[in-house]
């Protein structure tokens, strides 16, 4: 409803239920606020100071706010809450029925501002583990590699005295690899070719466990025997996920009741920033050098107050983690004269270990073996107090079948602080104690102890003192006593000095003094000087390591000697080169003994022939995994594996990495700058996760741009004209790409398009899309494209040449109607 007034003669119209509701609110302002219903508002929420966000809540005429539930949890409370009441088919919740809320509303600004105890928030987690970059390749290509290496050796004027050949095959499929390796030599009076060894194996890379079958070297532990076998070996291998961490590591947790910072310090070095949110915290997985260490905490809240909390650790990597087993049981056929017979097995045997972390300060086990008659057992265990080291202990019974028992054990300790360092080690074994290793040991060993201590700091060095024995049941006892030191000096100096005297079975003395000099990146020069009974050996030697990729490194060797009424002088250059196909060494050495001369050499090649994604590259040996990079089909692009250069892409686009490391997240990148300007590249990183000894194809996406133009045109009525701004659209395998006419009917189409509209995501495909990745130009052909020109279909075909040009034109196109 409305009045209408006129006011010096002009008409006013008032609306009478407006101004009532202007003046209803006016009365409604002035009415004192617990005298009020309850009522919803909109509030400003900061939760122990931290700025929440704006939310509907209710406002009781006690004081008391109800708060949706699902609003609570989305600031953060997520400690037990009482019973929730229903308000209009919502669920709500009382701050004053909530214990350990305390809550202030400010009118004015219409903030709600609620404090609550740390408890009742949510647990920030901070996990030391390495993490898992953003996206990682783990391939599974069929891949094989044949490993060779060339040795001939020649004595005096280089004659002939010996040639060897060794290889090793590997081939890959899925989970399973198989390897087998030989070796032949020949001399001037025979030659030989012999098998080492052949095995499958299959890994189960998210369990950590390895399946061999055929031949492998196993162990039982130090009261055993270390076996070759040819059977069955099934092992529990926590280096499959070298980012796993297996073994005790330290952690801490806390409360914060305001945002605060968090710094984590390592024996004073800052291994940690991070910024906390109110509530508790807990540090997981904090690991260590080795031995002892200091973790410090730093909290520092918004009014600049600090918390400093210490907490000392222990880190070994002789226990396991609490809950975790590692394990080995190996069954089969001893091997018997392994390097000189192919197929010489023996009789069957076992060898296994199985331990298992109770806690973090104590890991049990077993470990034992048998063969024929002969069998050995045991427990074992290792615990940990944390401010003095590591204990280790095992105990073993032997039996050989004919009433013969014997006894073995040892005990270990092992201490590693941030200054000081200590060891001992004790081992006894009975006479009639019996392993399963059948070559006949003259000199049987009675004991075997080892002590030693070690100081250093930055400032003085290291100091060293070791004291070890070993006795013999049949021979004579041997005792020596060894100090040594060692201190970087600056300016690339490290400066090396021990003494060593023999105490047992006869006394002597032996001194060592070096000093190593770093002028540069991998160059090394060396001089020592040794005496040993009387006769001193003076050694300078120089020597430039081997780059990862390729390059070449070198070593010269000279070393005099005279005591003991003779004399030598050594001479002894070594050079190798690491090439794109191979590496390629020489080795010479000239002696002059008391005045005779001689000399030998020998001459080196080794390399590999690698398979991968349909390829077959000659590359140098494949030590590990090894992959094929292809750049598109661009020439030169430098490929880089954790930042070391590896080498170059070939005229197809495509090099060997012959260095990648199993299991590891290896970087793959290239040079981008190495890519001419009409090249596009998707990305220029990768990060891969190969399997055991595995072939991996790491594509980048590299496409030269290539463009086709032309000019449409199409007959309407009498005339030829231009189809101006009209769509085009193109079937390429499948899919439909569209295109746009422009003045005088020009139309454009680049492979760019073309590419992206056929191609399917090529890592994801892996090894088969090599050869789909990056096409350098439009693929040539004949192509058919349609168009609607008042409401008629017209259609057209153009053929693309084969050419170079980044600019192909078509000349003048017509489009025909098909009615």
């Amino acid at each position: 409803m409305s009045i209408n007034l006129c006011v010096n003669r002009e008409r006013i119209s008032i609306n009478l239920p407006l101004i009532l509701i202007i003046i209803l609110s006016a009365l409604y302002s002035l009415v004192p606020r617990s005298s009020l219903a309850s009522e919803t508002v909109i509030v400003n929420v900061t939760l122990n100071r931290e700025t929440k966000g704006e939310f509907f809540v209710i406002l009781a005429e006690d004081g008391d706010f109800l708060v949706k539930t699902a609003d609570l949890t989305t600031m953060g409370i997520t400690g037990p809450l009482p019973p929730p009441v229903t308000i209009a088919e919502e669920s709500y919740v009382s701050l004053r029925s909530i214990a350990g809320i305390s809550y202030i509303f400010n009118e004015k600004t219409l903030t709600l501002e609620i404090t609550v105890e740390p408890s009742l928030l949510p647990k920030r987690i901070i996990d030391f583990t390495p993490q898992e970059p953003l996206k990682v390749y783990y391939p599974r290509e069929t891949s094989a590699f044949l490993n060779y290496r060339l040795d001939y050796f020649a004595g005096d004027s280089f004659r002939f005295q010996s040639f060897d050949v060794t290889n090793e095959l590997g081939i890959r499929s899925g989970n399973f690899l198989l390897l087998s390796d030989t070796h032949y030599t020949k001399t001037d009076i025979n030659d030989r070719f012999v098998r080492l060894s052949s095995s499958l194996i299959y890994d189960h890379r998210k369990e950590m466990q390895r399946i061999i079958a055929g031949d492998f070297a196993a162990s039982s532990g130090d009261l055993g025997t270390g076996i070759n076998l040819g059977g069955v070996s099934f092992s529990k291998i926590y280096r499959i996920n070298p980012y796993f961490i297996n073994r005790p590591s330290a952690g801490l947790s806390g409360l914060v009741s305001l945002p605060s910072e968090l710094e984590v310090y390592q024996n004073g070095m800052r291994i940690r920033t991070d910024r906390l949110a109110p509530g508790g915290f807990e540090l997981r997985d904090i690991t260590g050098s080795g031995g002892s260490s200091l973790m410090e905490v730093v909290l520092r809240d918004p009014f600049g107050r600090e918390q400093r909390i210490a907490y000392p650790f222990y880190y070994t990597d002789i226990l396991l983690k609490k809950g975790l087993h590692e394990y080995s049981y190996n069954f089969g056929f001893i091997r018997k004269d392994f390097g000189t017979e192919s197929f010489n097995y023996g009789k069957p045997a076992f060898s296994g270990f199985h331990n298992y972390g109770i806690s973090n300060f104590l890991t049990i086990g077993a470990r034992g073996e048998w063969s024929g008659s002969i069998f050995n057992l045991g427990p074992q265990a290792s615990f940990l107090f944390p401010r003095a080291g590591t204990f280790t202990s095992s105990l073993s019974g032997s039996c050989d079948g004919r009433g013969n028992t014997g006894v073995a054990g040892l005990f270990g300790y092992g201490f590693q602080g941030r200054n000081l360092g200590a060891r001992l080690f004790i081992k006894g074994i009975s006479r009639d104690y019996k392993t399963i290793d059948t070559r006949i040991n003259t000199n049987k060993t009675r004991y075997e102890a080892d002590a030693g201590i070690g100081y250093s700091t930055r400032w003085l060095g290291s100091i060293n003192l070791d004291y070890t024995s070993t006795g013999v049941y049949d021979g004579d006892t041997t005792r020596s006593l060894t100090f040594s030191y060692s201190r970087y000096l600056g300016y690339g100096l490290n400066l090396q000095a021990s003494y060593k005297r023999t105490l047992n079975p006869s006394r002597g003395n032996e001194f060592f003094i070096g000093l190593n000099y770093y002028p540069r990146s991998r160059i090394n020069i060396a001089a020592n000087y040794r005496n040993t009974r009387d006769v001193n050996i003076e050694t300078i030697q120089v020597q430039k390591n081997q780059p990862l990729g390729e390059g070449v490194g070198f070593q010269a060797t000279y070393e005099r000697s005279d005591g003991g009424g003779s004399y030598s002088n050594r001479v002894n250059p070594t050079v190798q080169y690491n090439g794109p196909y191979g590496i390629y060494s020489a080795d010479y050495t000239w002696l002059d003994s008391k005045g005779a001369t001689s000399e030998s050499s020998r001459f080196s090649a080794s390399g590999a022939v690698a398979f991968v994604g349909n390829r077959v590259g000659f590359i140098r040996p494949v030590s590990d995994s090894f992959a094929l990079v292809k750049v598109g089909e661009a020439k030169g692009v430098r490929v880089n594996m954790n930042n070391q250069e590896m080498g170059r892409t070939n005229a197809s686009g495509e090099v060997f990495v012959p260095d990648m490391g199993s299991f590891n997240y290896n970087q793959i990148s290239i040079t981008d700058k190495d890519l001419p300007m009409e090249y596009l590249l998707s990305d220029k990183l990768k990060y891969v996760s190969p399997p055991f000894r595995s072939g991996s194809c790491v594509v980048f996406d590299a496409t030269k741009i290539q463009a086709v133009t032309g000019m449409l045109s199409a007959k309407i009525g009498k005339d030829t004209k231009p189809l101006e701004y009209y769509e085009i659209i193109l079937p390429v395998e499948g899919k439909q790409i569209t295109l746009q006419t422009g003045s005088g009917g020009e139309f454009y189409l680049d492979n760019y398009s073309l590419d992206r509209a056929a191609a399917p995501d090529l890592q994801e495909m892996g090894c088969p899309a090599m050869d789909k990745t990056g096409a350098p130009f439009i693929k040539p052909g004949r192509y058919t494209a349609s168009s609607r020109v008042d409401n008629r279909e017209c259609n057209f075909t153009f053929e693309i040449p084969v050419s170079s040009e980044i600019i192909i034109d078509l000349g003048k196109i017509n489009c025909k109607f098909t009615q």
